[in-house]
């Protein structure tokens, strides 16, 4: 498995299905992109985490995802009080539609990485 474009290809993919959350018009609909949107975020994220832990030497490995885990988890705390005034503002749909076009972007941008492109 090429672990690198597998990532790449599970964020964009997971971005456009936000995208398409976001603009869906119907709940049920909605529901189907939000589930596929988690399980893109599965293809990106196990070989995400494979690839770490196959770089990262042993005597190291419990501090790089401890670490890792600090970093993911702060902004969302941090993130849940000041969530509400973009909503309110542009509305949640917009929100994930916005959202999900970035991470589109930041997906292509990825495949212009030569490390990413090269990570087995």
């Amino acid at each position: 498995i090429h672990r690198g474009l597998t990532i790449l290809s599970g964020y964009t993919a997971m971005g456009l299905a936000t995208m398409l959350l976001g603009l869906s018009p119907n709940l049920l609909i909605a529901t189907g992109f939000a589930a596929l949107r988690y399980g893109f975020n599965m293809v990106a994220f196990i070989p995400q985490r494979t690839l770490l832990q196959a770089n990262t030497p042993d005597e190291l490995r419990g501090r790089v995802f401890g670490f890792l885990s600090t970093i993911i988890e702060a902004p969302r705390m941090i993130s849940l009080p000041l969530a509400g005034w973009p909503i309110d503002l542009f509305g949640a749909r917009t929100i994930y539609a916005g959202a999900g076009a970035w991470l589109v972007l930041v997906g292509i941008a990825g495949f212009f990485s030569i490390h990413l492109r090269r990570a087995r």
